[in-house]
């Protein structure tokens, strides 16, 4: 997939960022905004991602200076928020 972003951290953020997109949800990256301290907002949610591909001290810094936040680590943390955001999405959305 093409994605609008060209600088993403690592392949999770790429990863996050297909799910994002697949599902139509809006989000600015990391790479887009030079204040945001985190890997993804999602603007309509007021919904922070922060990615991590393993465990990280610095993981803590990042996201007590922020409320909202969902903190993802590694590709299998990815594909479970997948299976749940997608079950959200067709729970709530077709009916």
């Amino acid at each position: 997939m093409k994605h609008k972003i060209k600088h993403y951290g690592d392949s999770t953020e790429i990863l996050v960022a297909d799910i994002l997109d697949n599902l139509g949800i809006k989000y600015i990256h990391e790479s887009q905004d030079k204040d945001l301290i985190l890997d993804f907002y999602l603007p309509e949610l007021d919904i922070y991602i922060e990615v991590k591909r393993f465990h990280s001290e610095r993981y803590k810094n990042q996201i007590s200076k922020q409320e909202n936040v969902i903190l993802i680590q590694g590709v299998e943390g990815i594909r479970k928020i997948h299976q749940l955001i997608s079950s959200f999405f067709i729970t709530a959305y077709v009916k």
